[in-house]
């Protein structure tokens, strides 16, 4: 939900600032709320700011206190309140939920969501246009994997053991029990809640599909149960309180504070599709039931070939282009009522082998060892576009995952 842009070797940093600048500029699309930058002795940092934590106080680079690390995130920290209080000694400097990191020892403690070479540099970014005028070579940075300076190396800190389900060795980790279906449910709960510690308005994308329904209808649940949380407490400090200013009158009738407690708010959903689709049938059947406060948007077919021209797809794949258009045309819409995050179901087929393909597993071991690869890949298909086009607006789509939980066991 932001863009970072960082250079490390060089020789004379301060000289290139402009240039570096400009290069992370290409990224501003996907966090415009505020532009930052550090330059160090061989290196330099940008960071480009889409505010959901800590709305005030968190623009980054951030300085650890004692000057000597600089951190710039890409990313939601979602234990962030949890992992703060296991450093109370620590002065924080804002209130975001990325600062944390800077007085932690290891990066697997995180809950979250978590470049190339040129001579004697090495560049990093959130997006691969930002390298292309700066780097002869670029590749793809891997996820789950730590950085390091000295000797230009990575290693990976992510490595749950369900990983080893895709390999052809004897001691693969396929699970011989079933799957405990109270956990799945009760941790895709978890997942959904833990997202909504936003401070700017959220939303959910909706197409009545089975997986973005069930998100949608515990995210307008927790919506409600915390809206309500805090109109109780308000109507609280109102009984209590004996020196409200009086209300001004209007057609003669006073018009107490009491009076003026709106109800808590519903949580707004959104689809997009082509006129008398099934999606947007669906999704507004859905959005009935769940009472949200439904957005639909009808396009046409043309409108999406216009649309294709308009950003960079970095990719010429048939699908992913289909795919993309109606969600980068959906994000322009939700940007423009105000909504700043939403939900999305992005994940749920690769866990539970919901691709049409899955249906010609030869046996449940293929089947378990197909979900493993799509879990340890999302970054090559789906999700990757999922992100680039949301983020082209931007609004930070938090995909509700349960990937680190979840393995489905004897598949039928």
């Amino acid at each position: 939900m932001r863009g970072i842009f960082a250079v490390h070797g060089l020789h004379t940093p301060a000289q290139g600032r402009a240039r570096l600048i400009a290069c992370s500029k290409k990224l501003r699309h996907r966090a415009p709320d505020w532009s930052g930058c550090f330059i160090g002795k061989e290196g330099v940092l940008v960071h480009e700011r889409l505010a959901i934590v800590g709305v005030d106080t968190g623009a980054q680079p951030v300085a650890s206190e004692e000057g000597k690390l600089i951190l710039a995130v890409n990313g939601e920290i979602y234990n962030f309140l949890a992992l703060r209080a296991q450093v109370p000694e620590y002065k924080f400097k804002t209130q975001s939920d990325c600062e944390l990191i800077l007085p932690l020892d290891i990066c697997n403690l995180l809950d979250g969501m978590f470049s190339s070479k040129c001579p004697g540099a090495v560049f990093f970014a959130s997006e691969l246009k930002a390298l292309v005028d700066a780097c002869d070579k670029t590749i793809s940075f891997p996820p789950g994997d730590v950085y390091d300076s000295h000797d230009q190396s990575t290693s990976r800190y992510f490595q749950p053991t369900l990983w080893d389900g895709d390999s052809g060795a004897p001691d693969a980790t396929i699970p011989s029990t079933l799957a405990n279906l109270t956990l799945i449910w009760e941790t895709l709960e978890a997942a959904v809640r833990k997202r909504l510690m936003s401070e700017v308005h959220y939303g959910a994308l909706l197409s009545g599909g089975l997986d973005n329904s069930l998100i949608a209808a515990i995210a307008a649940r927790e919506t409600e149960k915390v809206a309500q949380a805090k109109y109780e407490l308000r109507k609280r400090r109102l009984e209590e309180s004996t020196s409200w200013p009086p209300m001004p009158r209007g057609d003669g009738s006073e018009i107490t504070e009491e009076a003026t407690l709106a109800a808590w708010p519903l949580l707004h959903s959104f689809c997009i599709g082509l006129e008398n689709s099934p999606d947007l049938l669906a999704a507004r059947e859905t959005a009935g039931y769940l009472s949200t406060v439904h957005h639909e948007y009808v396009i046409t077919v043309q409108e999406g070939l216009y649309a294709i021209p308009e950003y960079h797809l970095e990719t010429y794949d048939v699908t992913t282009v289909r795919a993309s258009t109606p969600v980068y045309l959906l994000s322009r819409k939700i940007k423009a009522i105000g909504v700043r995050m939403v939900l999305s179901r992005e994940g749920s087929d690769e866990i539970l082998g919901g691709y049409l393909y899955f249906n010609a597993a030869p046996d449940r071991t293929s089947f378990h060892k197909e979900c493993v690869k799509r879990v340890k890949n999302p970054h090559t298909s789906d999700c990757l576009r999922a992100n680039r086009v949301v983020l082209l607006i931007p609004v930070a789509a938090l995909w509700v995952d349960m990937w680190r939980h979840t393995a489905m066991k004897n598949e039928e």
